[in-house]
């Protein structure tokens, strides 16, 4: 019985060590998913401040268009533009949210998308000083 009695011991350190990795890989998950959502909204964020500016010093009827990728768990809430600010906030894995922005030189006009995915954008600069980012129709 002796080879039966290891094979029930080995058995039973597998399963311990499986139970021990469980958490382990959840958080190591949680957090490659984290920086996930950082990178994208932060490269978001900066894509169209960079866009912005662009369209800015060409001047008025000047007009392009950005890809930009919206993570998930994006917070509609505090998700927007406003005067010369662009603001992401996404929910982390842990619920807790994260804000990403840039600053612009100029007055910004417009929404931003909020689903998960990729857009594609219209940064235009209004006659009016303002610059528009929109999704085109």
């Amino acid at each position: 019985m002796k080879k039966g009695q290891s094979a029930v011991e080995y058995v039973a350190i597998l399963a311990i060590m499986l139970i021990a990795l469980i958490p382990i890989v959840y958080i190591a998950l949680s957090s490659v998913e984290d920086s996930y959502r950082n990178s994208q909204a932060s490269v978001a964020v900066v894509t169209l401040a960079d866009a912005s500016d662009l369209v800015l010093a060409q001047g008025p009827g000047s007009s392009t268009a950005v890809d930009v990728y919206i993570p998930r768990s994006v917070n509609p809430d505090n998700t927007y533009l406003s005067g010369k600010e662009i603001r992401i906030n996404v929910y982390m894995t842990n619920g807790a949210q994260h804000d990403f922005f840039a600053l612009t030189k100029g007055n910004l006009t417009g929404t931003l998308p909020v689903t998960q995915g990729r857009h594609r954008l219209k940064v235009e600069m209004l006659y009016s000083g303002a610059v528009k980012i929109s999704e085109p129709t």
